[in-house]
């Protein structure tokens, strides 16, 4: 008998075991699917709901309930309502427990410890090249460029101004410890290749070329080794994976710590003694969540430092070393965090610093200890424009149509019936393209969107095969190659059809049949190539050579002519081939004087193409203009529509209404948060 009462208890204690796990299980999964409603969505009211239900069904679960109580309360502060404080001050109340999410509740309230006497200060305004800044060894300055001491703000120019039109341009650039000497990328050389330079820190010094080697496609220059003798280096590959490495100052020899492959680091940092480097790379490759690492210099040791869920970036070291900052998506939208590190590894859990940190580059610590960061200025958006089809005349003004992530939207394109939009959508907030893209599909008539999150980088305006059900998407998968993908709008799948095992600059067209893509040869940068994408076959068009960048290609809606543009040293032209490159002219050769043709679009009777001018010849002030030309040629005539800057464009099936991606170009201004580190000292006593 206690035999058979024993085998009870155990059984109900196995039983009761089985389900909480369950249970936990559950749970975890109704709030990541929470999230998805709040964050990928943008469905705020729907992810109160599901917040509400958590709170109510899982009681017990103290860190669970926390978190959703509070990204209930975020959903309310986004909606402009008044519960969200009440829900905050009961976190704080009741759940003292759960420290990073009472953090993050104080935080939001305004009367956190962690943020008390702490102050943000503006320093500058930079240009487009300041998204690449760096911070100079001894934190007296900032690197771009120019050098600019912080303290007096002396500025000492050492790189040529950023313009592309130069046939070139130099790219994250980094100050030696010594400060005589500065690294930086270029792009690029007749071959279109990238290259490491080295020159003395003064404006007109003659640099000399550290490395140049085919098999990198990109370089991004972190920082220096402390003796001089080393550059840290992201490199990706030519088609191949992503790695950590040194390159030597004196020969250019590549000394590789980690092969990445497919986790594509973004940042990387040494610790002020050098004994370490924090990064951050991909945790899974189907996902967008990153992780933090420390690795030895000397390529010894690495642990994860931060992992968890989210987006976890930009790792800097304060300058004892004692501590890690970061972004971090784990909150809800994107914060500045702190870790404590001894030895390479995690010294304690994660603390927010200041929430709302989004759009920002972490630069590092200045001499002074105040944290500098790069915050971007300018967004994009998309809108559509009413057109007079027989004199191409814009007809009052462009209107936004979409209204979720207003800021981060761009590359819209028509669905076939004219019924919806896809377009891309950057949620993370990022100052570049190297953050993984939001595929959305919106519906015109009920204001309905689609989300389709991907791990796509830099990708193109979406392409829409004639069945409306299918969406064909260029972009660099995490080696920084070029893909073409299929997108399963009922299904949400994502399909790999061709590798181009290049990294080609994402302007393509897609045939009206659905059977070639259009790009820019990967092999041969001044021609235009076609891709069966059944077969994966490159075809030569063989038509006119492309000269400078190359930002689009347009196919007709019959399927028989290709419309590209090419900018020479003293001209503008653009060329109408057939396919196969034959029976080609240029439609006008000089005309505008100035600019880039940056988005192409055929009418839907085969006998026009609007196109956008770029940094031409200002209309209205403004940096980009809406015109269009006979297909036949002859000469172009300004539409009326202009904006600070026009991406790519689409008319409709009608060629009434245009759609395009617009806005302000993305600058950048340099701002200081003091007093992070008083704090530290205070709570390591």
């Amino acid at each position: 008998m206690r035999r058979t009462a024993l085998a009870l208890v155990m059984t109900v204690v196995v039983l009761a075991g089985a389900v909480t796990a369950q249970q936990t299980r559950q749970q975890d999964i109704d709030l990541q699917a929470a999230i998805r409603t709040e964050t990928v969505d943008g469905d705020l009211n729907a992810a109160i709901k599901q917040y509400q239900t958590i709170v109510d069904r899982f009681k017990t679960d103290r860190a669970v309930v926390a978190t959703a109580l509070v990204r209930m309360a975020d959903c309310y502060q986004k909606l402009g309502d008044a519960q969200a404080r009440t829900i905050y001050e009961r976190v704080v109340r009741e759940y003292a427990d759960q420290k990073e999410v009472v953090a993050t509740a104080q935080a939001r309230l305004g009367n956190s410890p962690a943020v008390a006497g702490r102050v943000v200060r503006e320093l500058w305004l930079g240009d487009r090249s300041g998204l690449q800044a760096s911070l100079a060894p001894d934190g007296r300055a900032v690197v771009t460029h120019a050098i600019r001491d912080i303290s007096t703000g002396r500025v000492t120019k050492v790189l040529p101004d950023y313009n592309p039109a130069r046939g070139g341009w130099e790219e994250w650039p980094v100050l030696s410890p010594d400060s005589t000497q500065i690294a930086y990328a270029r792009c690029c050389d007749e071959e279109g290749a990238y290259e490491v330079r080295l020159s003395p820190a003064e404006l007109g010094a003659k640099p000399r070329v550290l490395l140049h080697n085919p098999e990198f496609a990109y370089y991004v220059l972190e920082d220096w080794s402390r003796d001089g003798k080393s550059i840290l280096s992201i490199m990706i590959t030519a088609g191949k994976n992503a790695q950590l490495a040194w390159i030597s100052a004196s020969d250019g020899t590549v000394t590789t710590l980690r092969s990445l492959e497919w986790r594509r680091a973004t940042s990387a940092h040494l610790s002020p003694d050098g004994r370490f480097i924090a990064y951050d790379v991909l945790a899974r490759q189907d996902s967008p969540d990153r992780e933090i690492r420390v690795i030895d210099s000397d390529a010894g040791h690495e642990s994860v430092v931060v992992s968890a869920s989210g987006d976890n970036s930009s790792p800097i070291w304060t300058r004892d070393g004692s501590r890690i900052v970061f972004l971090s998506t784990r909150s809800g939208a994107e914060g500045l965090w702190s870790i404590p590190v001894r030895d390479g590894k995690a010294d304690g859990p994660a603390e927010l610093v200041r929430p709302s940190m989004g759009g920002i580059r972490p630069l590092g610590f200045s001499n002074t200890g105040s944290f500098l960061y790069v915050q971007k200025l300018g967004n994009q958006n998309v809108f559509v424009q009413t057109l007079d089809p027989v004199t191409g005349k814009a007809e009052g003004d462009a209107s936004k149509i979409v209204d979720t992530y207003v800021g981060a939207n761009t590359n819209p394109s028509w669905s076939p019936d004219g019924t919806s939009i896809a377009y891309i959508s950057r949620r993370a907030e990022a100052t570049d393209q190297t953050s993984p893209a939001t595929l959305v599909v919106r519906s015109l008539e009920t204001g309905k969107e689609t989300t389709i999150p991907t791990t796509f980088t830099g990708p193109g305006q979406p392409r829409w095969f004639a069945d409306g059900q299918t969406i064909l998407q260029v972009a660099r998968n995490n080696q920084n190659t070029t893909c073409f993908y299929t997108v399963d709008l009922k299904t949400r799948a994502v399909r790999e059809l061709v590798n181009t095992g290049s990294g080609l600059p994402p302007g393509n067209a897609l045939s009206p049949d659905g059977k070639t893509v259009y790009v820019r040869h990967p092999q041969k940068p001044d021609t235009i190539a076609g891709f069966d994408l059944a077969t994966g076959r490159l075809m030569d068009t063989n038509g006119p050579a492309v000269e400078g960048p190359f930002l689009s290609v347009a196919v007709s809606p019959d399927g028989d002519r290709l419309a590209y543009p090419a900018r020479g040293a003293s001209d503008l032209r653009l060329y109408v081939t057939k396919t196969d490159g034959s029976d080609a002219h240029d439609l006008f050769a000089g005309y505008p004087q100035k600019g880039y043709v940056t988005a192409l679009a055929w009418t839907p009777d085969n006998q026009s193409i609007y196109f956008v001018l770029s940094d031409g010849a200002n209309v209205s002030g403004h940096g980009s203009q809406l015109w269009r030309v006979s297909a036949n040629g002859g000469a172009p005539e300004y539409t009326g529509l202009s904006a600070s800057t026009m991406g790519a464009i689409a008319l409709n099936r009608d060629g009434t209404r245009l759609v395009f991606g617009g806005g302000e170009l993305v600058t950048s201004e340099y701002w200081a948060l003091d007093n992070l580190e008083r704090a530290w000292r205070r709570s390591n006593k």
